[in-house]
């Protein structure tokens, strides 16, 4: 008997509940570009499980401010996202 695959493309619901996100915040780091943009295929969006991966490990090496002097330069999408994440919007 064969092992089913996991699905490779994710409808929004599925994408956010394997970032363990809230479908709105979801969509508002996809608009960010900190997650993948969807893929249309048809009429629903759908997201690269292996693309929301690889952002999911890039926002493991950010490194968010921590101190007002750390502040001084420009923030990137994945740190604001982080902050933001973490109450520090």
């Amino acid at each position: 008997m064969m092992t089913p695959l996991p699905p490779r493309l994710l409808p929004l619901a599925d994408a956010a509940r394997y970032c363990s996100l809230p479908e709105e915040t979801f969509k508002r780091l996809a608009r960010e570009g900190v997650m993948p943009s969807a893929l249309r295929l048809g009429r629903a969006p759908l997201w690269d499980r292996t693309s929301i991966d690889e952002a999911l490990d890039r926002l493991k090496t950010v490194r968010v401010p921590l101190a007002p002097e750390d502040l001084s330069r420009s923030a990137t999408p994945e740190e604001i996202a982080l902050m933001r994440l973490q109450g520090g919007d």
